[in-house]
Order: C-alpha cells, then structure tokens, then sequence
C-alpha cells in the first residue's frame, strides 16, 4: 500500500471471540494483526484480511508500527547457562457492561491515534 502512496502501518493486538460463540474467527486464541490505512475523510482504517474483513470492536490494538520488527511482542536477548526454559501466556478478554466513554474516547481502531 506504501507503495501505492497510501500511509498505512501494521496493528499487533488481540481478536476478542464473537459475542455469540458460534463463529471461530482465526487468531481469536492468539496475539493477532492487521493493517490499517489512512483515507481521505475516514482517517485510519483497519483492514484484516485474515478474517476478511473491516475491523471492528473486537480488534484490541496494542502496538502500531512500520511493519512485524516495530511491534514484536517480544524482542531482545537472554543469555544463560543452559537448562530448560519453559513460557506460557494467557490472555483473558472478559465483555464488560456498556458504559458510556468518557469525552474523546473511542473504542473504534479506525479513529485512534490520528496522525
């Protein structure tokens, strides 16, 4: 898309499960990323084409940046002595009563960090 001339940038976060329960959509069990593009009148909009489609409420952004290398979860060096290593994550997403936002907030990928 860049290379079209269109400003777009790489979304690492997390897929929340449909509200129903009856769809599986693909990385809901696991971090997860997407694409978002900047359009005239839209400002950033997400895209994620692994599920193929817009993105919505369920998408949980949690860093944003060029490409994968900005926004790895993880990164760095550990050194040891040897031994077994062993790492686990979890992530639990729990719906909430709706509340009202405060003033300039938004849930909404499409509208955050405006730049």
């Amino acid at each position: 898309m860049r290379l079209a001339g269109i400003p777009s940038r790489y979304v690492s976060g997390y897929l929340a499960p449909d509200s129903t329960g009856t769809m599986e959509s693909i990385g809901s069990q696991a971090s997860h990323a997407w694409l978002e593009a900047w359009l005239p009148g839209l400002g950033w909009t997400g895209f994620d084409p692994t599920n193929g489609c817009i993105v919505d409420e369920r998408h949980v952004s949690v860093a944003i940046g060029r490409d994968y290398s900005d926004v790895s979860p993880l990164r760095g060096v550990y050194r040891s002595h040897g031994g077994n290593q062993v790492m686990s994550v979890e992530l639990q997403i729990a719906a909430q009563p709706d509340q009202p936002h405060p003033p300039g907030s938004t849930n909404n990928s499409n509208q955050q960090n405006q730049q």
